[in-house]
C-alpha cells in the first residue's frame, strides 16, 4: 500500500471525484472504506494528477476517515 498527501482546490466543478463507501465482510475487513469511484476531466483532481479511480480516502482536513 502506498500513502500520499494532496491537496485539491474546489472550483466551479467542486473537486471533480466521486467517492462510493464498501462495508466489509468483518470489521477488520481491509476493503472497508471510502474509494475514488471517479475523477471528472479538467477537474481539480485530475489537474493534481496524483488521485485514481479506486484509491481508498484515508484523512480529509485531518480528519481520519479510518
Amino acid at each position: 500500500m502506498e500513502y500520499f498527501t494532496t491537496e485539491l482546490v474546489k472550483d466551479s466543478q467542486g473537486l471533480g471525484i466521486t467517492i462510493a463507501g464498501y462495508v466489509g465482510e468483518s470489521p477488520h475487513d481491509e476493503l472497508s472504506g471510502i474509494f475514488v469511484k471517479s475523477v471528472t476531466p479538467n477537474s481539480a483532481a485530475e489537474r493534481d494528477g496524483k488521485i485514481r479511480i479506486n484509491d481508498q480516502i484515508i484523512e480529509v482536513s485531518e480528519l481520519s476517515l479510518w
